[in-house]
């Protein structure tokens, strides 16, 4: 299956230099750290996606480090009580503490690593979880944080993918699209009476089209169907050959066992937004506001659960996520706190 991309929001960067695989487990962590501040800074190319799983599948130590990282990052700043002063200390030094060592690497070792039809396939899983970002690092279509692409099938159809999205694509026996994370809007090209259907897929089920553009979208329990032009098909695993058929302007919510359908002028009218740049809100949690912004904003957005219940209506940019944080501030009753050089942000309900 070949795909290209037809137009793209930010260049590729060339990798992060090796590092030394027999490490302790402190310097481990320093080095998880440092890919952390990496991979999210919204300029990830193909190359440094190959160098992050080799230096991932390099030692156990490596895989160690980036598991406990990410568990201590969703622990203190995704989710659960407020950090106490210390650990936002913590993370502020620590993360000035890999940019640091990001711009050295880059000032002494830069063009140092050459890779050329590396293969990876291995060690990329771990006690059959998946670990950060190792699932896409291989995925057929794939966008960074902050950058929207738009690419072209074999067939002429031309799905454009989100912001941090990421999907596989077989155009061998079928026209098959397998959302991995994020979501899409599909252009489908008009096929003939012999040609097969156009599926996308999520976790949670099938989207088949009966027309020509739709959106999906994968969340952490649940997916969402959009239908902007014609129709489409929606079917989950327990539903089996039974089809739940949706109009154009129609949306709904499925998880595998359920289908259940949008308002038509509810917050799922809105969810193409993103394509032109915005996030649209109407009577929506902050938190999941703040959940679209992070696939735009290099580094760590945190919203404590007070603040992350209230509830928002509006249309912020998606292309400027530091004047969307400013407008939220501007007329909802939070606090946003800015730490290691802008690289964390933590938003509180006011005191």
């Amino acid at each position: 299956m070949s795909a290209r991309p037809t137009s793209a929001t930010s260049p590729a960067r060339a990798a992060p230099s090796p590092l030394h695989t027999r490490l302790s487990v402190a310097d481990a962590t320093e080095a998880a750290v440092d890919w952390w501040v990496e991979l999210r800074s919204g300029e990830v190319g193909p190359d440094m996606r190959v160098a992050f799983a080799r230096w991932l599948a390099a030692d156990e130590r490596h895989v160690q480090a980036w598991a406990g990282l990410q568990a201590s990052v969703g622990q203190v700043f995704d989710g659960g009580a407020a950090p106490e002063r210390g650990q936002a200390d913590w993370m502020d030094g620590l993360m000035n503490r890999a940019q640091r060592a990001t711009q050295q690497r880059r000032r002494l070792l830069q063009g140092a690593l050459a890779l050329t039809g590396v293969g990876v396939g291995a060690g990329l899983m771990v006690s059959g979880s998946r670990v950060g970002w190792v699932p896409d690092v291989m995925a057929d279509l794939r966008t960074g944080i902050g950058e929207r692409q738009r690419f072209a099938l074999d067939d002429g159809s031309s799905p454009l993918l989100d912001a941090d999205s990421a999907v596989d694509v077989d155009f061998r026996a079928r026209r098959w699209v397998r959302l991995r994370r994020g979501q899409l809007i599909v252009q489908v090209h008009p096929a003939g009476a012999d040609a097969p259907p156009f599926v996308v897929e999520s976790a949670h089920g099938q989207v088949q089209a009966l027309g020509t553009r739709f959106l999906v979208r994968q969340d952490a329990h649940d997916s969402l169907a959009l239908v902007l032009e014609h129709a489409v098909e929606l079917r989950t695993p327990t539903a089996g050959a039974v089809a739940e058929r949706l109009d154009e302007g129609q949306a709904a919510r499925f998880d595998g066992q359920r289908i259940v359908r949008e308002a038509a002028d509810g917050p799922a009218s809105f969810a193409a937004a993103w394509s032109r740049g915005m996030f649209e809100a109407l009577d929506t949690s902050l938190g999941e506001v703040v959940a679209a912004l992070r696939h735009y904003r290099r580094g760590l957005i945190r919203v404590a659960p007070e603040a992350a219940r209230l509830r928002v209506t509006g249309a912020f940019p998606l292309d400027d996520v530091d004047a969307a944080l400013t407008a939220l501030a501007e007329t909802m009753p939070i606090e946003v706190y800015r730490h290691a050089a802008d690289w964390l942000v933590r938003i509180e309900p006011q005191r």
